[in-house]
């Protein structure tokens, strides 16, 4: 049965919570310290996340600096801004929330992780797009002009909150690398929102060895399906 076929014409449980708010200056500390601290990773991924431009901020800082590179963020934090990402984000919050019920039924089908409130949160630093999957937090990187890299920017959100739903069951269980992580789920995205997002774009990034393993008729048993697929790809030991 496909996920299109299995939607429950009922919800049984509350729709989670929407948050869409910009991050604070202390809040894009933490983010700067943070992308700093995986630069390592980063470049070795081919990522090119973006860093202030003042080079005070351009190396990695311990906390007891914070307070210092406060005072560097504030001298350039422009809440007019994060306004204009906010507002597009914020014109696009019922498709986002249209993905659910879905959510929902993923978690009733193998345990896809549904949080109770998810926060949407606009940032001017690191990647396009990242999630924290202990908290449900989705961070949105706005240009210099406050608009989105991608031309549709609620597409990103999505994304990022099925990474959140995939993470502990399916990633981490089975050791999935980056590049099936985000193939996996750019192909969840197309096929379980093919309606809601027709013009989805697919990363050029990507494991296309997983691609058969993720369908609109394995989609709900797809635990299963990725165990069978690290069975033939097996994981390397370390």
């Amino acid at each position: 049965m496909s996920i299109n076929e299995a939607i429950p014409q009922e919800e049984t449980e509350p729709r989670p919570e929407l948050v869409i708010r910009a991050q604070t200056p202390e809040e894009e500390v933490d983010r700067v310290q943070w992308t700093l601290n995986r630069m390592g990773w980063y470049e070795q991924h081919g990522y090119k996340p973006k860093i202030p431009d003042n080079p005070e901020l351009a190396k990695p800082f311990s906390d007891e600096e914070k307070p210092d590179k406060l005072k560097l963020i504030l001298e350039d934090y422009k809440p007019e801004l994060y306004e204009v990402g906010l507002s597009q984000l914020e014109a696009h919050r019922a498709q986002i929330e249209a993905v659910f019920p879905i959510f929902e039924q993923l978690r009733q089908e193998w345990g896809f992780k549904v949080f109770p409130q998810y926060q949407l949160v606009v940032t001017r630093y690191g990647m396009s797009g990242s999630y924290d999957s202990e908290t449900g937090r989705i961070i949105m990187r706005v240009n210099d002009d406050g608009t989105f890299t991608r031309a549709q920017p609620h597409h990103t959100p999505i994304h990022e909150m099925v990474h959140i739903g995939v993470e502990e069951e399916i990633v981490q269980k089975y050791q999935l690398t980056q590049a099936e992580k985000e193939r996996m789920v750019d192909l969840m995205v197309s096929i379980l929102f093919k309606d809601l997002l027709p013009d989805y774009k697919i990363q050029n990034i990507g494991d296309s060895r997983i691609e058969e393993f993720v369908t609109s008729e394995i989609v709900t048993n797809l635990p299963e399906a990725i165990r069978q697929y690290t069975a033939i790809y097996p994981r390397k030991q370390e």
